[in-house]
C-alpha cells in the first residue's frame, strides 16, 4: 500500500501504519510502480526518472559497442528492440 501526499508527512505523527485486511496485514511501500509510471510516497517521479536513465544508458552502451558492425537500420531495430 502506497500512502501518498505532499503535506501528508505533517499530518501523520507516525510512518508506519498498520492496516490488515481480513486478517492478512498490508506491507506499507515506499514507491509503487503503477501504470509503467513508478510514483514514490511525496509524489516525486525521481526513482522514475533514474529507471528511465538506467534503461536509456543500457541501450546506448549497446549501440555504442555495436556501431561498428552494423549498418544503421540494424542498429535502429536493436535500439528498439532492447
Amino acid at each position: 500500500m502506497l500512502i501518498t501526499g505532499k503535506r501528508l508527512g505533517a499530518k501523520l505523527q507516525n510512518d508506519n501504519l498498520h492496516v490488515e485486511a481480513s486478517g492478512t496485514a498490508i506491507e506499507q511501500v515506499m514507491c509503487q510502480k503503477l501504470l509503467g509510471v513508478t510514483v514514490d510516497n511525496e509524489l516525486n517521479f525521481d526513482k522514475h526518472v533514474d529507471c528511465l536513465v538506467s534503461k536509456l544508458g543500457q541501450r546506448l552502451g549497446l549501440l555504442n559497442k555495436i556501431k561498428h558492425f552494423l549498418p544503421l537500420k540494424q542498429r535502429i531495430d536493436c535500439y528498439n528492440a532492447s
